[in-house]
Parts: C-alpha cells; structure tokens; sequence
C-alpha cells in the first residue's frame, strides 16, 4: 500500500481524466469521429455556438434542382446512392443534440427510420445558422450519402449551403 496519499491522489486523477477522455472520444462512431477539443479536466466536449451571421439560403419550388431532387422519404432511391451526391427534399420534423453536444441530428420523418437522417458534427456548429430555425420547414439538402449501420442513409453537413430552405 502507498502512504505518500497525494501520490495515490495524482495516480486516481491521472486514471480518472484518461478513461473520461477514451470515453468521450470512443463513443461516437467511427466515421463521425471529428477534431474536437476536450477538456481533461471535465471531459466534455467543447462545442462552438451557431453562427449569428450565417443563413440558409432559399429556392423556389419550381427550380429544376428541387424538381428532381429526390423525396426524403425515398428510402430504396437513398440506400443506392451510398457514397454519391444527391439532393433530398422534405420536412425537417425533428432537431435535437446528443447529451454529449458532440452533433446536432436533423431527422426528416417520424418515426426517424422513414426518411434520411442530416448530421452536424460539433465541428461545423461555428459554420451554421442556428439549425432549430428548420423546424417544420421544407428543405432541400444536398451532400454525399452516406449508409449508417448498413441501413439508415445520412448526409453529413459540412457548409450551410446544403441546405436550401424551399418556398
């Protein structure tokens, strides 16, 4: 046993602040692993505000882009396009963020698994307008597809321009 207790105290914070900070990075999947900062001290990700000055742009109905985008809800015409760009048109239905903050997940149905899923990894926050603003809005997006867990199609965001509020 140790008796030098400040000794026992480093070894414990050091043991401590490693697993919080696997774990914080571990959890998320792989391809949605992003550069983060995490803070060893409270082992939580760090995550930057929605732009003030950014905004999503607008289309209207009858452009050709949002004619021949695909439905949201397209789920065959989606699974085909793994790894190729499309452009989806929908309601955004759902906006929430993980507990961790580490995205902000854009779901286009309800139940979620009926439609393609938008993620926002926390690295790109600092690019977007605030993403609650597309609440019950019809969108276009457009991005490369990509299939998570073999069966639900997402498309990652990375520029506020894929998404285009349709009117």
């Amino acid at each position: 046993m140790y008796r030098d207790h400040s000794k026992v105290k480093n070894i414990l914070m050091f043991t401590l602040l490693t697993l919080s900070t696997a774990t914080v990075i571990a959890s998320p999947p792989a391809h949605r692993l992003q550069k983060r900062k995490v803070t060893k001290s409270e082992g939580t990700v760090k995550v930057s505000p929605a732009s003030k000055t950014a905004k999503f742009g607008v289309i209207s109905s009858t452009n050709s882009e949002v004619k021949h985008a695909l439905k949201a809800t397209d789920l065959k015409a989606a699974m085909k396009l793994g790894g190729k760009k499309a452009g989806f048109i929908g309601t955004a239905i759902s906006i929430y963020s993980p507990k961790s903050h580490s995205a902000v997940i854009v779901d286009m149905a309800n139940p979620y698994k009926d439609a393609i899923t938008l993620y926002l990894p926390a690295a790109s926050f600092s690019r977007f307008p605030n993403m609650k603003e597309l609440k019950g809005k019809k969108i276009l997006v457009t991005g490369k597809v990509f299939i998570y867990k073999a069966k639900f199609p997402e498309i990652t965001l990375v520029e506020p321009d894929q998404i285009k509020l349709v009117k």
